[in-house]
């Protein structure tokens, strides 16, 4: 739960900061804040191999977008609450360093 709130708070100082800062923001955790996550999260239902334990340098992305396109600057990014109700969280996985792992999507919550 530490980690989804830390995650949560940077998304939101993105938007908060209309996304002019705070684009780029990076954690670092252990194997065990991963596979609380995916449990947290119900990951676990959505691929099988969110049970066992992440590869060394296994890393997650968390990508705010707008599926429409609605954001077409910075400067109207937060300003409007239609704007900020378009926003969605994209969860991306990479399981390991190697060359053949790629991020991929996943959904979150079932």
């Amino acid at each position: 739960m530490a980690l989804a709130s830390g995650i949560f708070q940077r998304l939101q100082a993105t938007i908060d900061a209309s996304a002019a800062s705070n684009k780029f923001q990076l954690m670092a955790g252990s194997c065990d804040t991963f596979l609380a996550f995916f449990g947290l999260t119900n990951l676990t239902a959505a691929d099988g191999n969110f049970y066992s334990l992440p590869n060394y340098a296994a890393s997650m992305a968390f990508d705010l977008f707008t599926a429409d396109g609605s954001v077409k600057s910075l400067a109207t990014f937060g300003s409007t609450d239609a704007v900020r109700d378009a926003l969605q969280v994209r969860f991306l996985f990479r399981n390991g360093s190697g060359a053949s792992n790629e991020l991929n999507a996943y959904p979150l919550f079932g």
